[in-house]
């Protein structure tokens, strides 16, 4: 087969998957399929498998996943790897992608892994990613644990209170705090500080970062106005 026509059929063969996961639709063998591509020596084809990875949640393909987020020398690849393995879920994978968050990493990296763990959607992994986020001081590592922390229940978040405010502080202080404040005031709508007095304090957080004086263009007129709904929302939650 020549190399156009080789190309034309990964074409085709991705359009097909793509269509097949917009329609719920699953492919017989597909897990096979993308554990070969995987191994396969052609980088499109390790890419090919990372989207059928993550858009079909193929969580048998963890390990596979898990080695390639470790070992890859490149970091697309590797961060493919973890947004699948985010997507899919594999039983037990929060504990290998916390062991991997460690502050020798590259930005990238860290923030690669802490996505996934966020996206696991699991209160372990949220927790895990909590106290790895405190120990690591990145305002974008306590942005996406704070995040995460909306799916552990009330009671799983006794005795956090102040972890989260320490989340939202370290995302305060970022040299560009702007996007962060967002997502933070976002997460804050998802989840209880616990306490009366930190739930007051995130409010009066919220409250000031509207007065405060904003690089041009940090929100658009449309996040400012959600941000001003969220500010009321808290402050009445606060009491």
């Amino acid at each position: 087969m020549s190399t156009a026509a080789i190309g034309t059929a990964r074409f085709s063969c991705r359009l097909l998957i793509d269509t097949l996961g917009r329609s719920r639709g699953r492919l017989p063998g597909l897990e096979n399929l993308a554990r070969e591509l995987l191994h396969g020596e052609r980088l499109e084809d390790q890419q090919l498998a990372l989207h059928l990875a993550t858009l079909h949640r193929l969580a048998g393909l963890g390990p596979e996943l898990l080695e390639l987020a470790r070992t890859s020398p490149r970091e697309e690849l590797a961060l493919d790897a973890l947004r699948a393995l985010g997507a899919s879920g594999p039983e037990g994978v929060e504990t290998a992608l916390l062991e991997l968050l460690h502050s020798g990493q590259g930005p990238r990296m860290q923030a690669g892994l802490a996505e996934a763990l966020r996206d696991l959607g699991r209160p372990e992994a949220a927790l895990g990613l909590s106290a790895k986020a405190a120990e690591l001081k990145s305002g974008l590592l306590n942005t996406l644990a704070l995040e995460a922390l909306g799916v552990v229940p009330p009671a799983g978040l006794a005795g956090q209170e102040k972890r989260i405010l320490g989340h939202l502080k370290a995302a305060w202080q970022d040299r560009d705090p702007w996007p962060l404040r967002l997502r933070c005031v976002r997460a804050l709508l998802h989840l209880d500080p616990g306490t009366p007095e930190a739930r007051r304090q995130s409010a009066q957080l919220v409250q000031d970062a509207l007065v405060e004086k904003r690089a041009p263009g940090a929100w658009s007129p449309a996040e400012l106005e959600e941000v001003q709904e969220a500010a009321k929302e808290l402050a009445r939650r606060a009491g």
